[in-house]
């Protein structure tokens, strides 16, 4: 019965799950605390699927556990600034020999904001035959950096991802197809980016 609820797990189906949970309660939490007093959002990134939540603090993001097919490979902290820093004032001048104020100095520039928009972006590759590697690269758009990332296969019975890691303004994924004797079975790797912009 197991194996038949966990054939049915979808990414389309966790996030709708996911979407459902937030508009009947779980909206009311993330409410309390978040941005954090430092005006810092706090996030959980899932290291299968690429999916950002919002929390209270990085101790709520999950840990790795489990093992073979059914190990959750947990989630990565992330965290960005409500408001960027403030622009510096401008010192006043020196007072003149006589005792009168010197002209005022220049205002110092505004600080930039810090991200407030983070945009989780995809890119599958091509399906690979058995003892075959299957790569993605999905990349940030200008302007947009990377803060984080993932790999998931579409297949997980026989799909491994090995290698998922940023790579300049994208995050790569690879996935070996580990099927013996199975030459019609393929395997294709999605690769997910969390790009952040202000």
């Amino acid at each position: 019965m197991l194996k038949g609820i966990c054939s049915r797990l979808t990414y389309a189906n966790v996030m709708a799950t996911g979407a459902m949970f937030l508009a009947l309660g779980g909206g009311a939490f993330a409410l309390t605390g978040v941005p954090d007093r430092g005006g810092v959002f706090h996030g959980c990134v899932s290291n299968r699927t690429g999916v950002l939540r919002v929390v209270n603090s990085a101790s709520s993001c999950h840990k790795a556990r489990g093992r073979g097919r059914h190990r959750d490979l947990g989630e990565f902290a992330v965290a960005w600034n409500q408001k960027g820093q403030p622009g510096t004032n401008g010192i006043k001048g020196a007072k003149g020999i006589n005792g009168t104020k010197g002209p005022t100095g220049p205002t110092g520039t505004n600080g930039t904001n810090g991200a407030t928009k983070v945009t989780v972006r995809t890119a599958t590759g091509l399906p690979v035959k058995e003892g075959a590697l299957s790569q993605a690269a999905a990349t940030c758009n200008p302007g947009e950096k990377v803060t984080g990332g993932g790999a998931q296969v579409d297949d997980d019975n026989i799909g491994r991802v090995t290698d998922s890691a940023p790579n300049g303004n994208a995050w790569v994924a690879r996935a070996w197809n580990t099927a013996t004797g199975a030459p019609t079975l393929t395997v294709a790797v999605t690769a997910y980016v969390l790009c952040a912009s202000p």
